[in-house]
């Protein structure tokens, strides 16, 4: 069993992301590293407002590889369950009911991230954020990620052997943000501090998965879907 890296302080701001980046790709031209400018609200959202590889080494986590794309085609993970579950087929590009990129979609921009190990095959982080056109817009494709994520036993071949979520567990992350995570739970009903969360702040919205958390009480995925919420301005 991997022991769980030791909590590190949040950094106070956004650093710049560190040299050892996967893969980050727009079609087939490489993304550069975002700047804050890229954060502006009338620009539409970009990987600035993705989870850093900083704030998932500060929720505990040994991460140090990252993969960036702003193409919105990246499938949706559920805790690090890609067998059975309702989102490994989805994209968020699919919850906006916009076609895969190029096309243009109907969301103002889309971002997803992946964060891994290199030392630890158990750290694994998904994320993918996108801007709906109006607020109306942007509730109904945050009920639809709830949707998949509340019913996740409906896709599951033989629901009663597998997984299901703990009932939800709200945050406020301030100035309007929200974070809506949901634990996993397993058929014995343990729990290793894994699960997703649907994150919120105005027209901008997304989802953070984490496969483990090393921790039964779940803080390791509060953590990220706070900062993930926070991100989103």
């Amino acid at each position: 069993m991997s022991r769980t890296a030791p909590f590190l302080h949040r950094p106070s701001a956004r650093v710049a992301r560190p040299l050892l980046v996967g893969a980050a790709l727009l079609g087939s031209v490489a993304l550069a590293i975002p700047t804050s400018a890229d954060a502006a609200p009338h620009d539409g959202v970009t990987t600035a407002a993705l989870l850093s590889i900083e704030d998932v080494r500060a929720a505990g986590l040994d991460g140090d590889s990252a993969t960036l794309s702003r193409t919105g085609d990246a499938q949706l993970d559920d805790g690090g369950h890609n067998d059975e579950n309702c989102l490994s087929d989805k994209t968020i590009r699919a919850v906006t009911g916009a076609k895969s990129y190029p096309d243009r979609g109907t969301g103002q921009g889309y971002a997803d991230g992946t964060w891994s190990s290199t030392q630890d095959k158990e750290v694994y982080v998904t994320e993918a954020v996108a801007q709906g056109a109006t607020a109306k817009d942007t509730d109904r494709y945050v009920a639809t990620l709830t949707s998949l994520v509340t019913r996740v036993r409906e896709c599951q071949e033989d629901p009663a052997e597998g997984f299901r979520h703990a009932p939800v567990r709200h945050v406020d992350a301030g100035g309007g943000a929200t974070a809506d995570y949901y634990a996993t739970v397993y058929a014995d009903g343990s729990r290793d501090g894994g699960g997703v969360a649907v994150v919120r702040d105005g027209t901008r919205f997304g989802i953070v998965s984490l496969s483990s958390g090393r921790d039964s009480s779940a803080s390791t995925l509060k953590r990220l879907a706070t900062w993930a919420a926070q991100r989103l301005r």
